[in-house]
């Protein structure tokens, strides 16, 4: 089962969540904190946002 993360700890891993750079375990610890966190979840939208604008703006010259 994994274990819950603090708000703090699910900020620190948006970056590597977005990109997929998670492994397994940590992936689904995020799952499930964005699952009971309404604000975390929110914030994750926020950062997919911002960094679609930025990808619009760039004309998707940062994808590898």
């Amino acid at each position: 089962m994994p274990r819950l993360l603090t708000c703090q700890e699910m900020v620190e891993l948006v970056t590597e969540y977005l990109d997929g750079a998670l492994d397994d375990v940590r992936r689904a610890e995020v799952g499930e904190h964005l699952a009971d966190c309404a604000d975390c979840l929110a914030y994750l939208g926020q950062i997919e946002q911002t960094v679609a604008a930025v990808r619009a703006l760039l004309g998707d010259a940062g994808e590898p």
